[in-house]
């Protein structure tokens, strides 16, 4: 989950209604909502948390966990600490576990951008690192970063249905943008509609948006969310 979240709220108890309509998947949460107070450091802890969870994760594969079907998702400031989790995993096993997926859902943007100390998620922390944007520049990174990012109505706010900000006092209608994404991928994950997230690649969204429509009838789609694959092409960008 993101800064000043628990596992009660919000994202948390979306994600888990959305993966018991699968029924085939485990779902296991971290409770790390003490160290994403708002009172405390909040940009320190996921290089003071990383070397524990990496540790208990490389107990449970060598206990016969399979790693190939373990599935690592963040939001937010929990979208980067997925990185730094798969990443420490390579390191501490010499390169001999590399968890197959990490998504992370509109990483956090203050504290990670180019000028700062904090590593972002990579393309090289796991097989496959998908990365979904919906507030870009605000609370969410406007970097590419991973294997695949997804830009739904160009990753930025204000995405469809969110209210007007009013930054001064933050409250849930400030976040509308930045949790979308976990609110696209719950939707992903009950598959509960016939209509899904379809993704087109292009170079920016004004291409996106000046492009033909036969261009689109002729080329190759990909999915946003849960179905997305290492297979697809690097960098597509989703746009609706």
């Amino acid at each position: 989950h993101g800064y000043t979240e628990t596992q009660e709220r919000y994202s948390i108890p979306t994600l888990k209604r959305a993966y018991s309509y699968r029924k085939n998947y485990n779902f296991i949460t971290l409770d790390y909502a003490s160290y994403s107070k708002a009172d405390n450091m909040v940009l320190s802890f996921p290089r003071a948390l990383t070397p524990f969870v990496s540790q208990a994760l490389i107990k449970l594969f060598n206990a016969g966990l399979p790693i190939e079907k373990f599935h690592l998702i963040g939001h937010s400031i929990g979208g980067q600490f997925v990185g730094y989790i798969g990443r420490n995993i390579i390191a501490q096993t010499n390169g001999t576990k590399v968890l197959n997926r990490i998504s992370s859902l509109d990483p956090a943007y203050p504290g990670f951008s180019s000028f700062s100390f904090m590593e972002t998620i990579s393309s090289n922390d796991a097989k496959f690192v998908d990365v979904i944007h919906t507030d870009a520049y605000v609370f969410g990174a406007p970097l590419q970063t991973g294997s695949v990012d997804f830009w739904p109505n160009g990753g930025k706010a204000l995405q469809p249905g969110c209210p007007p900000r009013n930054l001064l006092v933050l409250d849930t209608n400030d976040f509308c943008s930045h949790w979308r994404s976990w609110k696209y991928w719950a939707e992903s994950v009950a598959n509960l509609y016939p209509e899904k997230f379809v993704a087109y690649k292009a170079n920016t969204y004004s291409e996106f948006l000046t492009r033909p429509l036969s261009f689109y009838q002729t080329n190759e789609i990909t999915l946003m969310g849960l179905q997305a694959s290492r297979r697809q092409i690097i960098y597509q960008f989703l746009f609706f």
